[in-house]
């Protein structure tokens, strides 16, 4: 069926499929499935799901798809009625609820700080960054400043290969402490370093068995008066939270 869109239609589409594409990423990250996992449940292919939820399809979501998606994963809320193909009144936007995800606790912490993925404990954040390789920390200390703050919150993406220059979450072998640093390379010795955010601490020392585990995505800081957050899933850099 070929259908002409108005601007106000076109706009109306592209919300829908806005929210349908952070739905399904919530369906993914609160189950803890991948994107071919779901689709077998659902009984599409692999590259039809990932097509929705990147927006590269050229059709909306089939109002089959959605009921299925629904009916396996009633604990989601869904955002909205059925998409149709032709949309000839205006929709709102849809406002999500918070969604749940792992919460490991504080960061940097001297020891036992255990595996953050297995934590049990959770704490509600925006769909917007959750992940099924995603968890939650708090700030503790100034060893981080100025880059982070006392009291923020931040998302990690479990890395343990990140490239060069981002914020990255290290473990140290044996008692499990955890640190907060810049990925540096150093030519000299041709090798990566964890390197001070702060220029008033010190570098971990060598021999201590240090592996990075994680990339920082997200900050949320509400301390300093107005809610600021700083979102990019590639990794974030110092340059970025300091203006």
């Amino acid at each position: 069926m070929n259908a002409t869109y108005c601007s106000q239609d076109l706009a109306n589409y592209r919300r829908v499929e806005d929210s349908l594409r952070v739905w399904l990423k919530r369906i993914r990250g609160r189950h803890l499935l991948t994107q071919a996992e779901i689709a077998e449940r659902i009984g599409i292919a692999r590259t039809t799901l990932a097509g929705y939820e990147a927006q590269k399809s050229t059709r909306p979501m089939p109002s089959d798809v959605v009921d299925r998606l629904r009916k396996e994963f009633p604990d989601v809320e869904y955002p909205g009625e059925k998409p149709v193909t032709v949309l000839a009144k205006p929709l709102f936007p849809v406002a999500f609820a918070p969604v749940p995800l792992s919460y490991a606790g504080v960061v940097p912490a001297s020891t036992e700080w255990g595996d953050p993925l297995a934590s049990e404990e959770m704490i509600e954040v925006d769909g917007k960054y959750v992940g099924p390789r995603r968890f939650a920390a708090t700030v503790s200390g100034d060893s981080c400043y100025p880059a982070l703050h006392q009291g923020d919150l931040t998302i990690w993406e479990a890395d343990m290969n990140p490239p060069y220059g981002l914020i990255v979450l290290a473990q140290r072998k044996g008692d499990h402490g955890c640190t907060v640093k810049e990925l540096v390379y150093d030519g000299d010795s041709r090798r990566s370093r964890l390197h001070p955010i702060n220029p008033d601490y010190d570098e971990p020392a060598d021999g201590e068995g240090w592996g990075v585990i994680a990339r920082l995505v997200a900050v949320v800081r509400s301390s300093d008066g107005p809610e600021q957050s700083w979102f990019y899933a590639n990794g974030l850099r110092v340059r970025h939270l300091v203006g």
